[in-house]
């Protein structure tokens, strides 16, 4: 208050009655102002930080973003998409808390998923919604749930091979397959599901071993992803593969023609048929133990 006004102020106080009211404007000035400063500079932003939700995942941004964008539009909350391999965005959810933290880990396969809850990267969460999901692809206490499901069959060129010499995965360890196949690196996550499945079918020593001859019959060194194996097979380096079944539809329906003359001649072999059969698995998201935006996790 200036020095002028703060000597009539005081001049006031022989009038009780002016001297209240002129109190009461005063403290009704101050709280106005309070109020409007809190809201400046606290409220305001948690309405808007709270409109928005962060995505980790291994995915093709391309593949999902149709499905980002169209819950964005029904609900108004922004997705924060955040691309990266497996190994990456686990160590940054190990780390990172706070409003920078993710929302939801979107998990390439039902291992992932697995490491990410045992390592207690997830917390347990359940919806009306959610409860759709089978019980048999989610998580038991709400950790995670699939979301999508896909096999790993064998491909092989239909006018080369026909498809009655082998049935099954143990097949491809036989010697005369030998300098055949092509597979991705070791440390592909969907490599490392089928023979976990492998070894919890046949066990770990007869796993072992198959794995052993399995890698003697190889082409060439592990390589490249899934796609690199489906054009593998058309330049003729190696016979059959593994490769998942939404890359083959990706390629049949790509824009690049090399990539759909890639693809025109391959067959898929359901693999072990008269046994377990083909091996299967999903992806699948878990809502983050940190999630600063739970809520909205939840929805997505």
């Amino acid at each position: 208050m200036p020095a002028d006004d703060s000597a009539c102020y005081d001049s006031l106080r022989g009038f009780p009655y002016y001297y209240s009211i002129i109190s009461d404007l005063i403290m009704s000035k101050k709280l106005i102002g309070l109020f409007v400063f809190l809201l400046s500079t606290t409220f305001t932003p948690v309405l808007f930080a709270a409109e928005k939700v962060t995505l980790y995942s291994s995915h093709e941004a391309a593949a999902i973003q149709p499905l980002l964008e169209r819950f964005t539009k029904d609900t108004g909350i922004q997705v924060d998409l955040v691309n990266g391999t497996e190994e990456q965005l686990i160590q940054r959810l190990k780390t990172e808390k706070g409003d920078a933290a993710a929302d939801i880990f979107l998990g390439a396969d039902v291992v992932q998923l697995q490491r990410a809850e045992k390592t207690d990267l997830l917390q347990s969460v359940t919806s009306e919604a959610l409860k759709a999901v089978p019980p048999s692809y989610r998580d038991s206490a709400g950790y995670w749930y699939g979301l999508s499901m896909f096999v790993r069959p064998i491909f092989y060129p239909k006018s080369d091979i026909d498809p009655f010499e082998f049935y099954g995965y143990e097949q491809m360890a036989k010697p005369e397959w030998k300098g055949r196949i092509c597979v991705s690196s070791s440390d592909n996550p969907y490599n490392q599901s089928l023979v976990a499945s492998m070894i919890t079918s046949r066990g770990k020593e007869a796993t072992q071993k198959w794995l052993t001859t399995f890698v003697g019959n190889l082409a060439r060194p592990p390589q490249g992803d899934d796609r690199d194996q489906l054009i593998a097979i058309s330049t003729g380096v190696c016979d059959i593969a593994l490769a998942n079944t939404y890359l083959y539809g990706q390629m049949s329906a790509s824009e690049d023609e090399a990539e759909r003359q890639a693809v025109d001649d391959l067959g898929m072999l359901w693999a072990n048929q008269p046994g377990r059969g083909v091996h299967a698995n999903f992806r699948g998201a878990g809502v983050n133990v940190h999630a600063p935006h739970r809520a909205n996790a939840i929805k997505l």
